[in-house]
């Protein structure tokens, strides 16, 4: 890409010099001989570099950089200057130059200071720009969202894909701890090799270690040939931990020595085998408050908690449940062979006032569900069934600040039928007469609050 010059000097043979040097550089130059018509000239982001004379007759160098540097702060600033006016020119850095350098000079220096100049603000650029377009760079498979806090987990799913390092994921049951350890691994330069899981809360205690560390031929009653563990399959791959929190205390000084020097011993052997692994672990509880009562080594826990990745739970990224249901609507409509084109305002409205506790997993359960309840081409508030118990603790929940005392009524009360009406439609597989004597009111009634409640948008 060719870099674009604005030259700004007064001096005829010093424009002339500078014109024939940087045009047989493959430079596209522009000049002016005067303060007022260089700013004339000047286009905010058109330019790479300034090459300002302070030597005008017109205007001060301090009036030109103020507003040069008021419109672009990207663009180079370079002086050019004499001796006897080198003294202001450290009050010109306050105001914004780069760069000056002291005439008569040679060509040839200028151009390897401005050239040094260049490639830095190319690299800057750069980095800028890939920071800012982290998540459209690289978006993780099964990670939807584009709130602030899913960008930041996938800038970090970036920065430790290709470290070696142990990573322990933090979140809430349902948040998509196990995608993350698979995101990390196949942008890792382990990603050929398959990705290994093991839920250390789903297999009792007493068969965990061997399922982990493999056992030897007559380890106990059953091994009838020698077995490897998960660390060993996972030699030269990456070894996903889910729930460590659960991992039974006794276990845990060998899981630490495995870890620590990469060495394991199958139960019952006494010989130790050097295995290459990486190592991602993840829990819903608070390791540290388990590490405080006792219930967890501190040393493992240091080991296991080199970089942590907190994921969010939906409630904290509720901007991403439009993006999560379009994504689920695509995923079923399918395999569940209907032509669902997408949900209701009123339904989706709902989806994110709902706290999810069950996080997203949940939100796929309800709109699978949905999918399979709805009549229509468009998920309706009824197909939507929540838990009427977390339902009723959400029902008042706005700032009395934000609204008046009557609207506040009239709102808490249509929640109130809303969640009512759900819950009692579900208990009778939507039969609008045993709905209408479930809660007491009559089909009129019953018809007019679904109209009104849950009217197609």
């Amino acid at each position: 890409m060719i870099s674009r010059f604005l030259i700004i000097t007064h001096d005829a043979s010093l424009q002339k010099s500078l014109i024939e040097f940087f045009n047989n550089k493959n430079y596209d130059i522009q000049t002016a001989c005067s303060g007022k018509d260089g700013l004339k000239l000047f286009i905010p982001g058109h330019y790479d570099l300034l090459l300002l004379d302070l030597d005008l007759p017109d205007t001060t160098p301090r009036q030109i950089i103020k507003k040069i540097r008021n419109q672009d702060q990207a663009v180079i600033i370079v002086a050019m200057t004499s001796a006897g006016t080198i003294q202001s020119v450290s009050d010109l850095f306050d105001l914004g130059i780069n760069h000056y350098i002291l005439k008569p000079f040679a060509m040839e220096e200028l151009f390897f200071s401005i050239n040094n100049l260049l490639i830095n603000k190319n690299v800057q650029e750069e980095n800028i720009k890939l920071k800012k377009n982290l998540s459209t760079l690289y978006k993780p498979a099964g990670l939807i969202g584009e709130s602030k806090c899913m960008k930041e987990v996938y800038e970090q799913i970036i920065q430790v894909a290709h470290h070696d390092i142990s990573v322990l994921i933090q979140g809430e049951s349902g948040t998509g701890k196990e995608i993350v350890a698979r995101s990390i691994h196949f942008s890792s330069s382990r990603k050929d090799k398959p990705f290994y899981a093991i839920n250390c809360g789903a297999i009792p205690s007493e068969l965990l270690e061997s399922e982990m560390f493999g056992y030897k031929k007559g380890a106990f009653t059953g091994a009838i040939e020698d077995r490897k563990g998960l660390f060993e399959e996972a030699s030269d791959s990456t070894l996903f931990l889910d729930e460590i929190g659960e991992i039974p205390l006794k276990l845990q000084p060998k899981l630490l020595r495995v870890l620590q020097e990469k060495k394991v011993k199958r139960v019952g052997d006494n010989r130790e085998m050097d295995i290459d692994f990486r190592v991602i672990t993840a829990t819903s509880k608070n390791l540290k408050d388990e590490v405080d009562s006792k219930l967890f080594r501190e040393d493992l826990f240091y080991r296991l908690n080199v970089i942590t990745i907190n994921i969010p739970p939906l409630k904290a990224r509720r901007d991403d449940i439009p993006l999560l249901i379009d994504h689920f609507i695509k995923k079923y409509k399918s395999s569940i062979k209907k032509n669902i084109k997408g949900i209701s305002k009123e339904a989706l409205q709902q989806c994110i006032e709902y706290s999810w506790p069950g996080n997203v997993r949940e939100l796929e359960n309800f709109i699978q569900r949905a999918i399979v309840l709805t009549k229509k081409e468009y998920i309706q508030p009824e197909d939507i069934i929540f838990d009427i118990r977390q339902k009723k603790k959400d029902i008042l929940f706005d700032d009395p600040g934000k609204i008046n005392y009557k609207d506040a009524l009239k709102k808490a009360a249509d929640k109130v039928d809303r969640a009512y009406i759900q819950d009692a439609l579900q208990k009778t597989d939507h039969n609008k007469l045993k709905t209408a004597k479930l809660l007491n009111i009559s089909p009129r009634t019953l018809h007019y609050k679904i109209k009104e409640l849950f009217q197609d948008h």
